[in-house]
Order: structure tokens, then sequence, then C-alpha cells
């Protein structure tokens, strides 16, 4: 096993033991709640290009994979610009983060049957992605609206 695999898997079980620890020890913040999902998605994307390059994935799944955590990004942003929220992965999100880093893991190793996995990956970002906006709408409906009344009660006239 060469340098790069055992640093894939150290980054895979500091990034699992960093999340669990904070769980466990009720040491979650805000910040973190923030920053790892964004640290999960750049180091997928790295991981996404540099096995392209150097392990013939196939260039369809990558393209899948980073459409599905740039648009999960994005609608992470715009939940916390405009709605002051942040939505955690769900189970079915999370377990597909470890297929990913089984994947890219087996992928590293040149594991022959790793080939499944892959295909299993493209098929399931996409439906992880649809889970997600699915999520995100229905907890968008259920915000409290703001009528105009308290839009106008809050607002400040402008001088004359």
């Amino acid at each position: 096993m060469n340098i790069a695999v055992v640093l894939i898997i150290l980054a895979y079980l500091s990034d699992f033991l960093d999340g669990f620890l904070a769980r466990k020890l009720k040491q979650e913040t805000r910040l973190g709640l923030i920053l790892d999902p964004l640290a999960d998605k750049i180091w997928t994307i790295v991981m996404m290009v540099l096995l392209v390059m150097y392990r013939d994935l196939p260039i369809w799944i990558a393209v899948v994979v980073i459409f599905r955590d740039v648009a999960i990004l994005l609608i992470n942003t715009w939940l916390l610009k405009r709605k002051d929220l942040i939505l955690p992965s769900d189970e079915f999100g999370k377990k597909y983060m470890v297929l990913i880093g089984l994947m890219i893991i087996g992928l590293a190793l040149n594991i022959t049957h790793t080939i499944w996995l892959v295909v299993g990956i493209g098929i399931l970002a996409p439906i992880t992605l649809y889970r997600y906006a699915r999520r995100v709408i229905r907890i968008v409906q259920e915000l409290p609206t703001k009528s105009p009344e308290s839009v106008k009660s809050k607002s400040v006239p402008l001088k004359k």
C-alpha cells in the first residue's frame, strides 16, 4: 500500500472520528456544521478529479458526483444566507458518503471489482441530490412567512 492510500484512509478516519466525538461529547458548533460538509465536498471534488486523471474513473461519474456536491453547496449557501438554516445530511446521505470513501479507496488501491461501486455511486448521486432538495423544499415551505404588515412595521422610512 502506498503513502497516498494511507493518507486517504487517515483522512476518512479522522473525519469520522471528529464527527463522532463532536456528537458524543455534545461539542457540535454552528461553524463545524458549516465547515465539515464544505470540507467533505471539496475533498470529494478533488478526489474525483485525481481519480479521472490517474485511475481512469469514467468522467461521467466524476461529473455526476461533482454536480451533486456543487448543487448541495449552492443550496446550503442559499439556506444559510436567506433562511439562516443549516441542514445536515440525512442517514441516506451519510451512507452515500461512506460509499464514496470506499470507492475512492478501492480505486486508489486498483481493486478490480470497484467498478460496481463506481456505477452504484453514479446512480445514487442524483438520488441523494433529489432527496436533499425535497427535504429543503419541505422545510422551507413549513417556515413561517412574514406578513406584509410585519414587513412594513420593520421597514425604515426614507428621509425626504
